[in-house]
């Protein structure tokens, strides 16, 4: 049995946290033996901890945040390298490591420990780096200390500067839900993601409001938080709906515990990002709860939705298509279940588990040479 060390940047529950609990899950427990180490306790630890056959830590490792990009920020940094180079140095060779497998390019510092271990790695690459500067430098460390480099879309791949013999693309799954055909009291159309600059949160917030204007009943829920020490975020976000005098009808409703509740409530899923998403999960989410989804027309949702037929993808420029395709589904309700329906019928054919860790388990015997 291969022993095999996995390693994330946060213990929270977002899209990436949550494919990776879905492959700590999901991957073949008598094949490899799993040690999982995360830098908190949270969500994310519980959900794992709960799991069988599978040992997981917490230690704090190296990861990479633009706030290290200060003189501060960059000696923290080097402090945080240091002491994961010393604790994964002698967790490898207590633990007898035969692979460690990276689940975030923040986590690209690591692969250098790891490669002085002379252990192989795996980089699973869950962003897109629009700074050509910063995607430079970090798709040469993946080059050199990296065994492959799997992309969650095409979109991903594309971005970064990798050597095509290294790279693999594997979509993102969730698993299949309960089918719950709740007739909703109210209508609501909801974004849930990271409450950051680029997820969209003030076009969301714009689109509302022409929406608003013509449907007053009509509601808007944004799930989700900021990064710590970055909540000031937030408050503009809040800021920015009293502004706009729509804090009757938009609300922010902080981090969802029970993700299936919140799509329980919603009629129509919104994503809103303004740069391009690396894949996006919450897509699948709502396909699977038959909720459908309208997205901006840049990045992975590009590679799930087919416009117009089992979703929708509009200008991330400006809010007035978004909010178009918003009151055309609820002046349509044939339309609102055609699209949902079709979304749900994509998700479940295309977007399956086991074909998400087949090609992940190809990788790893691939790099660990069964």
């Amino acid at each position: 049995m291969k022993k095999i060390l996995l390693l994330h940047s946060s213990s929270e529950l977002y899209g990436s946290d949550k494919s990776f609990l879905t492959i700590c899950t999901f991957l073949n427990k008598t094949k490899y033996k799993l040690y999982v180490v995360l830098p908190t306790i949270g969500p994310l630890y519980y959900k794992i901890k709960d799991l069988d056959n599978i040992d997981v830590f917490i230690h704090q490792i190296a990861v990479l945040r633009r706030k290290n990009f200060t003189i501060k920020g960059i000696y923290r940094f080097f402090i945080e390298y240091l002491n994961a180079n010393k604790f994964l140095k002698k967790f490898i060779k207590d633990k007898n490591i035969d692979l460690v497998y990276l689940n975030s390019i923040v986590l690209i510092f690591a692969s250098i420990i790891t490669r002085k271990s002379k252990v192989k790695n795996i980089l699973h690459v869950r962003e897109i780096i629009s700074n050509k500067i910063e995607n430079r430098v970090l798709s040469y460390f993946a080059n050199k200390n990296t065994d492959y480099v799997i992309a969650n879309s095409q979109s991903t791949g594309s971005s970064l500067l990798i050597k095509n013999s290294k790279l693999r693309v594997i979509y993102n799954s969730i698993e299949e839900q309960e089918s719950t055909e709740n007739e909703k009291s109210q209508f609501i159309v909801g974004m849930a993601s990271r409450i950051n600059r680029w997820k969209g949160q003030n076009l969301f917030v714009d689109a509302s409001k022409i929406v608003i204007d013509k449907y007053p009943d009509i509601k808007f829920l944004i799930a989700g938080d900021s990064y710590q020490d970055e909540e000031y975020i937030k408050n503009d976000l809040i800021k920015y709906i009293d502004q706009k005098k729509l804090s009757n009808n938009v609300k922010c409703i902080g981090n969802i515990t029970n993700i299936n509740s919140f799509y329980n409530k919603i009629s129509i899923f919104v994503l809103p990002s303004i740069k391009p998403e690396p894949f996006g999960l919450v897509v699948l989410e709502a396909m699977e709860h038959k909720i459908p989804v309208i997205a901006t027309n840049h990045g992975g949702p590009t590679e799930i939705i087919a416009d117009g037929v089992n979703g929708f993808l509009v200008d991330f420029n400006e809010c007035n298509e978004m909010a178009e395709r918003i009151i055309e589904l609820y002046e349509d309700k044939k339309k609102l279940l055609e699209i949902g329906n079709k979304g749900f019928l994509h998700k479940r054919e295309t977007f399956s588990i086991s074909n998400m860790i087949n090609s992940i388990e190809q990788v790893l015997d691939e790099t660990l040479k069964f």
